[in-house]
């Protein structure tokens, strides 16, 4: 979201943010570059969105959906309220499904056009948590939410006027949903990083990094780290796999052995840059993965999966390699350590495809060149 802010204004647009600030994630403008508060006039409305297990019970004898209407908020409201009655926008931009609840008020209040930026199909996202949840109960409620966000998302729809999901998966996907608006895919963008000056790479590495509040990037650790890593270590028993990320706990104690555990580290570039290969196992969770990306552009061969790879254009093997079982993941991160010819052809390829494929400046033209068209209607 940040980075779409800034790109539309490296375009000329001129971009006002209001934001719902959370227990996860809060208003801290203290961190955010000054000069893009005083650009964007940046605001946050608090709004209490943490799980409560009455109100989730209860939502299973409602229509509506506990996922959605837990991010809605009067005060939020009336402060978006106050905005459209001061100024006058062409487009608002929906960051995700869970701002749809504002809908009415906006276009009681405002001519703008309204854009659905949907980072993921938030019912698939539940579906899969069904899917894989053992637990009988969960794996009802879970179905219960998927089935309430997906009539939510057909019905939204038909509510905004234009469409930008991240990845093409998700505009078919929408399509299935009978989204007959305009669509224009739009894909996670960022400028390139500028490399830090670190110690050199140090060699028979992997890493992972991933904030482990988030579900998917758990079960991948896990799935790494308890099925994959012992079969690299089989093979190359001098191996070290490194892992970082907030809320990764140092404390953790893994079954494998050469394991070291850095928790939230204070640059998750220098991180990236100190070792060797990047691992991605995700199975779950919609959208492009940022950090699989960063690492693109910072050259590093990467192994994931079809859903870490998920928005990415690659050729598998050129790009990055794409394994889904422990034997194939494990053999992949063996083949990168011991072959460093093939690890430099993989993270030069990666470097390359996100230039062309994600940087910012590109990505946010050929957004403002739809935006126009929508206008212009």
């Amino acid at each position: 979201m940040l980075r779409i802010a800034e790109g539309l204004l490296q375009n000329g647009c001129t971009v006002r943010q209001l934001s719902i600030a959370t227990d996860k994630h809060p208003w801290l403008p203290e961190k955010i570059d000054p000069g893009f508060l005083h650009a964007t006039q940046a605001d946050a409305v608090y709004v209490n969105t943490n799980v409560r297990w009455l109100p989730a019970f209860l939502s299973l004898f409602k229509s509506s959906s506990y996922n959605v209407d837990r991010f809605y908020s009067l005060s939020f409201e009336a402060r978006l309220i106050e905005i459209l009655a001061a100024e006058e926008f062409d487009l608002i931009q929906l960051e995700s499904l869970y701002m749809a609840p504002y809908i009415p008020a906006i276009r009681r209040m405002s001519k703008a056009k309204i854009i659905l930026r949907a980072h993921n199909t938030e019912s698939d996202i539940w579906k899969k948590y069904a899917i894989e949840e053992s637990d009988i109960l969960k794996r009802k409620w879970f179905n219960d939410l998927a089935d309430k966000l997906e009539r939510y998302e057909r019905d939204t729809l038909n509510l905004v006027d234009a469409v930008v999901p991240i990845t093409q998966q998700d505009a078919l996907r929408f399509g299935e949903l009978g989204n007959k608006k305009p669509t224009h895919v739009s894909t996670f963008a960022m400028e390139a990083p500028v490399e830090i000056a670190v110690k050199p790479v140090i060699k028979n590495t992997v890493f992972h990094i991933g904030a482990m509040d988030w579900k998917p990037n758990a079960d991948g650790v896990s799935w790494l780290t308890d099925k994959v890593w012992p079969l690299v270590l089989k093979k190359n028993p001098l191996a070290q796999l490194h892992l970082a990320g907030k809320g990764m706990r140092v404390d953790l104690s893994f079954h494998a052995p050469n394991i070291s555990v850095h928790g939230e580290v204070a640059s998750a570039k220098e991180f990236m840059q100190t070792y060797r290969v990047m691992a991605v196992p995700l199975f779950s969770g919609g959208g492009v993965k940022i950090k699989v990306v960063e690492g693109m552009f910072l050259g590093k061969p990467i192994v994931t999966t079809n859903s870490g790879a998920e928005g990415i254009n690659y050729t598998e093997g050129q790009e990055l390699f794409i394994r889904e079982t422990p034997e194939a993941f494990a053999e992949a991160l063996c083949d990168l350590l011991q072959n460093e010819s093939l690890a430099d052809h993989l993270g030069k390829n990666a470097e390359k495809s996100a230039q062309e494929n994600h940087k910012l400046s590109r990505v946010t033209e050929k957004l403002c060149d739809f935006y126009r068209t929508i206008i212009a209607k």
